[in-house]
């Protein structure tokens, strides 16, 4: 069950363009529940991109599958930049 709700965006939800990788979702979920973030914990938060979403700012990331075990033609080793901007 829910124990707290991150109401930033009200009931309709917010779309921002700030790229986010799997490691930043934990902290900002963390922040917008308004629950301390351990030293421990990896990533970024990202509640900023929710609070203002239209600050802009140079954010970028790194996607990547580096070592792909799926024996699969669509699990092919790729690396990517993102920003706001591009791929």
């Amino acid at each position: 069950f829910l124990l707290r709700y991150p109401a930033v965006a009200g009931s309709q939800g917010r779309v921002v363009d700030t790229p986010l990788a799997t490691p930043d979702i934990l902290p900002t979920l963390l922040s917008l529940a308004r629950v301390r973030i351990p030293k421990s914990v990896e990533g970024e938060d990202l509640s900023r991109c929710l609070r203002h979403p239209h600050a802009k700012d140079g954010r970028a990331v790194l996607y990547m599958a580096v070592a792909p075990f799926e024996p699969r033609e669509f699990r092919k080793e790729y690396r990517a930049i993102r920003t706001r901007q591009y791929t």
